[in-house]
């Protein structure tokens, strides 16, 4: 209270009381500050000043609108004020001094007007008996110095030539110049003769590029850039021409900078600044930056957006998405082992988010609490109060760009150094704080005084998730070991190897990099950049799928290192993280014992000959080593120039067709269009399922393989598909005891398809039916079969029991009878305990109460009832005629059995199945045995297309998982990610989930690990109250998933379900 009294001068003379006549007349308050009631005004004991007690509080403020009808930006009072050139010119003093009021000009003894955004204070200043007042002092502000002169200034005239300037852009004629451009490349390439060796022509067209890019805009300057530090994939007059794009992009006119930030911040420049220097001391593709000083003589950065970022955003990247997905479904581009559209979607997502300065400035704030440790890292401080969405004001920080030769030398800072941080700083980025920043070009980084590094541009940031960090660090130990078995190993973890049956090529590739990457002598021409195109060249015949976000990873490393040779001829990156590598393998060891450290000592010190002998025999054990690496170059080095050489040409005839494909869907040609889009996808056009029938109950008088006959002959019927096409049946089954030969077989020929069709009866425990459907589609997918039924089928009531040891003979006493349904299905053979044992495990383990179980199963009967009630398993199900028998009538059975025999209070009262102190499974919480069949008509694409079938869902993604046996009912929650990243979407793009309820506390689990909405899960009931046939129900799944997305009208839904043993299976669906 003392402080908001001393600062509005409410210490007033007893004279000035007296002469005035009145008591508080000559206190003024801000308009922030409310008054509750005066309490008294006393003097004080020397009787000459009166000591005034009031009770106020400060108040919220309402908002105050500018002229442009946005809310006034809120500006501190201390670093603003009304410039009044009267005062400025002829200040007043008081007893000779100059008074300084809120750090601006200085001040009258009278009164004088301050502006805090649109409102005025009143500030008085006093002083008793002429001396200078103890009770108010003026704020110490340090001096405003002139803002130092440029080194270089590198902006180019301003924009306004450039069509994309104009803010109204025609999003038609903007889509004809983007293709327009991407045709006029590819015609110059074909008048080059595609001769990428003649450096003159190469020179003409990169310079050529780096023009139309100009004249292109934001989109593809951005695109320019990120091209112009990938020397592995263009040549170096690409590179060279295209890195001019960094720092040398057109400006807009000082005018728009200014109005732009009067329309963000709400308040003109001349108020919010100091002072403010309209020529840019940087245009950026996306911004430029001015500099500033603020009222209180704080040096500053302003960066400005450019106007109309997001409505050319919108139509250039519609267009560039079209490329991404043509590239995705070429096998010849990498289609299936490259992930393209993760690649876009991560470019789209931050290009977007680079746009929101907000974003930027909390990426800022994040960057520096991360390094707050290091001393040789400077992030730029953010001033909120002078920030919004499309503007952002940092701290000034002056450096020498890192590659700036010259005045680095001239200042006498050690090269090896700044290059060694550089690359420190990254890894422990990446390694350490999972945050890092994408765009580290040399126009990012610069060199403080004392040899720091400084980073600018926050908005191009990358966040690996602790999961995938801790997989790099194993990469990280593996590379430095020189292990090739560790990393392939790794490479499958961070899924971006794909295991395949051989990987011995792979292994042979791996250690050949790791050789030449860690040997004692390096060749030096064997650079990252270098391993980079041996990469991508043997990526077409190798499984590799690099995630999205390695693509910033590996290019902001090449970056780095192309600074770092720059920098340090001698440069090696091995020597810069061989520090860093040993702190991280001294954390790593230090649980070994003694002796495993001592040998991992001696392996580090072996001598280098020794070690160079031992390595040389190793290769000649994996083969000829010179002919090897000579085989593998001249591979290589023609694959890299057909990559060159065509890579252009598939993307103008992809993009071409792409194209059409949206003109014709949009004019109405949907037939034509659906052709384009669908042409190597694997279709779901029918499906059928039996009701599901209870333990001996009204399909009891069905084998499984009946029921298997029913479900395919409906699937095939629905999907009006002519049975002698079919190619091949991949069927799920369990229990075959007593089934006869080739279950799969029985179902097909009893279903009516020739016999000329392949069969496979899969058993994958409770996993079969949907491990059949991936079977089926891989085959698709693989050019072998065109047309494929799959799916599953169970009778368990027909499962039969039997003497185990009766073949050998019963020699003396009684034989034991075993029951094939808990021997062969429903018993964990690994731990030797009942799966419900493992479910009791999982349910302790993750804090699923019998309360929760039993809650649980109960909404899974009343969403079944419900959805039974509604009609919505009618689309599922394929009724079932079973005979009477002995001349009685055949019934009809078109209802899941299981949901007539509900009873909630029962439920809650039944006793543990499984453990008899504190169990919580129940057989009314878990699923119930049953029967029944369930089937999918898979085709592919182009066969869809060509018989004008309707389809109904693709197969957009699938993945598989395994764990400890006894953890077998959280594997779900492992093999769901996988398949949702093999569809190449995100988690928050699926809009239904089926997870098979084998019991409760596995849907609550994989539920509660996966962070899903619960009225998103089984939305129709599950197992619990539907039942589990064990080979059928990962079909089933799929079915009534595709029920559900039809109903809902959704895109997206993800089928997952558990296997004893361990495993679990999941599948992407996308409905059309």
């Amino acid at each position: 209270m003392a402080a908001i009294l001393a600062s509005h001068s409410c210490y007033c003379r007893n004279v000035e009381l007296s002469n005035q006549g009145k008591t508080l007349d000559g206190l003024n308050f801000s308009s922030s500050v409310s008054l509750n009631q005066i309490i008294r005004i006393e003097k004080t004991k020397t009787g000459k000043l009166f000591r005034v007690h009031i009770e106020a509080r400060q108040a919220e403020l309402p908002n105050k609108y500018g002229e442009n009808g946005k809310p006034v930006k809120m500006v501190p009072t201390s670093e603003i004020m009304k410039r009044n050139p009267a005062l400025v010119n002829n200040p007043e003093t008081v007893d000779g001094s100059q008074r300084v009021v809120n750090g601006s000009k200085p001040a009258v003894n009278g009164s004088k007007q301050a502006l805090n955004g649109s409102k005025q204070v009143f500030i008085r200043e006093s002083n008793v008996n002429g001396f200078p007042s103890g009770l108010m002092k003026s704020p110490n502000i340090k001096k405003s110095d002139e803002l130092p002169p440029i080194e270089e200034l590198k902006v180019l005239p301003s924009d306004e030539s450039f069509s994309w300037a104009n803010e109204n852009y025609n999003s038609v004629q903007r889509s004809i110049d983007v293709w327009s451009f991407i045709l006029s490349l590819r015609v110059r390439i074909l008048l080059d003769n595609a001769k990428w060796a003649y450096k003159t022509r190469r020179r003409k067209t990169a310079s050529w590029l780096r023009e139309r890019v100009l004249q292109l805009g934001p989109t593809f300057i951005k695109l320019g850039q990120l091209s112009s530090t990938r020397s592995d994939l263009f040549p170096s007059e690409f590179v060279d021409e295209l890195a001019k794009l960094q720092d040398r992009v057109p400006a807009f006119s000082p005018k728009k900078a200014r109005d732009f930030i009067k329309a963000e911040l709400g308040a003109p420049v001349e108020i919010l600044y100091k002072e403010f220097e309209d020529q840019p001391i940087a245009a950026a593709s996306l911004g430029q930056v001015h500099r500033a000083i603020l009222h209180n003589g704080e040096k500053v950065v302003v960066k400005v957006q450019r106007p109309g970022l997001k409505k050319l955003f919108d139509i250039d990247l519609q267009n560039l998405k079209l490329v991404a997905e043509y590239f995705q479904k070429s096998e010849t581009l990498g289609g299936p082992t490259r992930d393209w559209m993760g690649i876009y979607e991560e470019c789209s997502k931050i290009l977007y988010e680079e746009i929101d300065y907000i974003n930027e400035g909390k990426n800022a704030d994040r960057f520096r609490r991360d390094f707050r440790n290091v001393k040789w890292v400077r992030v730029p401080m953010v001033f909120w109060d002078y920030t919004a969405m499309k503007v952002l004001t940092l701290e000034y920080v002056p450096g020498v760009k890192i590659n700036n030769l010259d005045l680095v030398d001239a200042r006498g800072y050690s090269r090896s150094r700044v290059s060694s941080r550089a690359i420190e700083a990254y890894l422990i980025q990446i390694l350490r704080t999972g945050f890092f920043h994408a765009d580290p070009h040399p126009g990012n980084l610069a060199i403080d005084l004392d040899e720091s590094l400084i980073y600018y541009d926050f908005g191009m940031m990358g966040e690996i998730k602790s999961f995938t960090r801790e997989r790099l660090l194993d990469l990280f130990y593996a590379i430095y070991e020189k292990d090739a078995n560790k990393v392939i190993k790794t490479l499958i973890d961070l899924e971006a190897l794909q295991p395949t049956g051989d990987l011995s090529p792979v292994r042979r590739s791996v250690q050949f990099f790791l050789d030449n990457l860690l040997s004692q002598t390096p060749d030096q021409q064997k650079t990252f950049s270098a391993i980079g195109e041996d990469l991508f060249a043997i990526a077409a015949d190798q499984p590799f799928r690099f995630p999205a976000t390695f693509t910033f990873v590996i290019r902001a490393f090449s970056t780095l290192e192309g600074i770092g040779k720059t920098l340090d001829p001698d440069f090696s990156f091995v020597k810069i993280a061989a520090p860093y590598a040993q702190e991280l393998l001294d954390i790593k060891q230090s649980q070994r014992s003694g002796t495993q450290l001592v040998a991992e000592i001696r392996k580090q010190a072996n001598d280098v000959l020794v070690q160079r002998i031992e390595e040389f025999v190793n290769q000649l054990d994996a083969g000829d080593v010179k002919l090897r690496v000579r085989v593998l170059e001249s591979e290589r080095a023609a694959q890299k120039a057909t990559i060159l050489q065509m890579a252009t040409l598939y993307t103008v005839l992809g993009g071409t067709l792409l194209n059409l494909g949206v003109t014709l869907s949009s004019q109405g040609n949907l037939a034509i269009a659906n052709g384009s889009y669908v042409g190597a996808d694997v279709c779901i056009v029918g499906v059928a399922r039996t009701p599901m029938g209870g333990f001996l109950g009204t399909l009891s008088s069905l084998s499984a393989t009946k029921l298997g006959s029913i479900a395919i002959q409906n699937a095939l019927k629905r999907a009006n598909v002519d049975p002698a096409l079919v190619q091949e049946v991949f069927f799920g089954n369990v229990l075959s005891a007593n089934l006869g030969q080739a279950p799969a077989r029985q179902a097909a020929l009893g279903a009516g398809l020739p016999n000329t069709v392949v069969c496979t009866t899969i058993n994958k425990v409770c996993a079969s039916g949907m491990k059949a459907t991936i079977l089926a589609a891989q085959s698709i997918q693989l050019g072998i079969n065109d047309i494929v039924v799959a799916g599953g089928m169970e009778s368990m009531s027909n499962v039969p029991k039997y003497i185990a040891e009766a073949r050998k003979g019963s020699r003396f006493g009684h034989d034991s009878l075993v029951d094939g349904l808990l021997k062969d299905g429903l018993w964990d053979v690994y731990n030797d305990f009942a799966m419900g044992s493992a479910a009791e495990i999982c349910a302790e383990q993750h804090g699923v109460s019998r309360e929760d179980q039993d809650n649980f199963a109960i909404q899974s009967f009343e969403r079944g009832i419900a959805a039974q009630n509604e009609g919505a398993f009618t689309w599922e199900i394929a009724p079932v005629e079973v005979s009477g028998g002995r001349g009685r009538p055949s019934t009809i059975v078109d209802k899941d059995e299981g949901l007539g025999k509900f009873d909630a209070a029962k439920l809650k009262k039944l006793r543990p199945s499984f453990k008899d102190n504190g169990g919580t499974v129940t057989a009314g919480n878990a699923s119930s045995l049953s029967d029944g069949g369930a089937a999918l008509v898979l085709v592919s694409g182009e066969t869809a297309v060509k018989l004008g079938l309707e389809v109904i869902a693709k197969i957009a993604g699938y993945g598989e998982a395994a764990q400890s046996p006894e953890l077998f009912t959280t594997s779900p929650a492992l093999a769901i990610p996988k398949a949702i990243s093999s569809a190449g979407i995100e988690a928050s793009q699926v809009d239904f989930y089926e997870i098979n309820e084998a019991f409760a506390v596995v849907a609550l689990a994989n539920q509660k690990l996966l962070g899903l909405d619960p009225e998103k899960v089984n939305i129709h009931g599950g197992a619990v109250s539907l039942g589990h046939p064990l080979g059928c129900s990962g079909a089933r799944i799929l079915v009534t998933l595709l029920g559900v997305l039809k109903k809902k009208n959704a895109k997206y839904g993800v089928g997952g379900v558990c296997n004893g043993g361990g495993g679990a299976s999941a599948l992407v669906l996308e409905l059309v």
